[in-house]
């Protein structure tokens, strides 16, 4: 499967339907719980992006020259695809 992120085209894993649902558990966690709306949990969070990481297949040498930041925003444009959330990702 392939995302566009950072003007980047990346080459991720395809995931299983049960892998998804996880994803999305773990999306839905990271908000759920806290007192304010726009408040999320941070460690949830990064828990999130890596388990995005580690479902991608991507490593180290797919994100030479990018800041952390940046790896963050890849991520999370990864996590929309996964979870349908973009046009790119629906199907």
């Amino acid at each position: 499967m392939k995302v566009k992120a950072l003007k980047k085209e990346f080459e991720v894993s395809d995931l299983t339907f049960a892998q998804k649902r996880k994803l999305w558990e773990m999306f839905s966690g990271v908000f759920w719980g806290s007192s304010k709306v726009d408040e999320m949990d941070s460690e949830k969070y990064y828990k999130l992006l890596e388990m995005v990481l580690e479902l991608s297949k991507l490593n180290e040498d797919d994100f030479k020259g990018l800041s952390m930041g940046e790896i963050d925003g890849a991520l999370q444009d990864i996590l929309k695809s996964y979870l349908g959330l973009t046009d790119s990702g629906k199907g």
